[in-house]
């Protein structure tokens, strides 16, 4: 995941659905490309930095904030084991 581009990111956010169940790549992934954000970028990222960003939404801060711990808390058991955003949709099913 550190190693993720931008465009691995929004392959991230493709996996990410709001309430009326769109995707937030929809609404984030301007964002995401217009201020490069990377993998080791997005790990990083804050509820105070998201709002800089421009993501207003309090909803969408807090729901991209627990995707990111998920990604911390199972990137170095699935890193290993699968080649990078095929993590992602296992790490889903097995947390949800």
């Amino acid at each position: 995941m550190q190693d993720w581009s931008t465009k691995d990111t929004l392959e991230f956010l493709e996996y990410l659905r709001e309430n009326d169940g769109e995707r937030l790549k929809s609404s984030l992934g301007p964002i995401f490309i217009e201020n490069d954000i990377s993998g080791k970028v997005l790990l990083s990222l804050n509820d105070k930095e998201m709002q800089n960003l421009g993501i207003s939404s309090f909803g969408k801060r807090k729901k991209l904030t627990r995707e990111i711990e998920k990604l911390k808390q199972f990137r170095g058991i699935f890193i290993c084991l699968f080649d990078r955003l095929v993590v992602y949709p296992f790490v889903c099913s097995v947390v949800r």
